[in-house]
């Protein structure tokens, strides 16, 4: 028990202090607004709470299965692999305090690489989407008449039909009969097709 006390004392603040820096790293998604809200959203908050319940776990009951699962042990040493992935490290950590001056100039070189393909790089989360269709929402005062509402959305569609590039429109005025969507009879959507770009 006091060994994996003091194994949890030892590693108590690292671990809060990274679990805490990535969480806090998803932060920013939710101040994300329209499509990409609703999508990043609960990815951060999922991510966010999966974080902070394993830091909780961590601290409480992992110990507590440790203690009661984990045999002690007398201290060996690491074996052959271990010596030797020591040794490597060792080589490689003194060449680069030797050559301080080399390795400052790699990291900014690098960093100054990564900041030449910011330019490259998308500004949206979610692309531009293309489907060949446009959608025209027709809106009217409330108390619009039925007869009336599809004469107006004829003549939308008759103009709309004059463009070139629009190949067909269907329109939807109201309600289905499963009422799935609440719309009411002042309320259009028409679906303009276009010609595929090669005409």
């Amino acid at each position: 028990m006091p060994v994996v006390l003091r194994a949890v004392l030892e590693v108590r603040k690292p671990s809060l202090f990274g679990e805490l820096i990535i969480a806090l790293t998803f932060v920013p998604l939710l101040s994300l607004q329209g499509m990409e809200g609703k999508m990043f959203i609960p990815l951060a908050l999922t991510v966010v709470i999966a974080l902070l319940s394993s830091l909780v776990l961590s601290m409480t009951v992992v110990p507590v299965l440790a203690a009661m699962l984990m045999k002690p042990r007398p201290a060996t040493e690491g074996g052959r692999l271990l010596d030797r992935v020591r040794q490597r490290y060792r080589k490689m950590l003194e060449g680069a305090i030797r050559r301080t001056r080399l390795v400052v100039i790699a990291v900014v070189g690098v960093l100054v690489a990564g900041e030449t393909l910011v330019p490259f790089i998308g500004r949206e989360f979610v692309p531009s989407m293309d489907e060949g269709t446009i959608v025209v929402n027709m809106m009217r005062l409330p108390s619009i008449s039925l007869t009336e509402s599809l004469k107006l959305s004829g003549d939308v569609e008759r103009v709309l039909l004059e463009i070139p590039d629009v190949r067909s429109i269907v329109s939807r005025t109201g309600a289905n009969e499963l009422r799935t969507d609440p719309m009411g009879k002042e309320l259009s959507d028409m679906y303009v097709l276009l010609k595929p770009n090669s005409e």
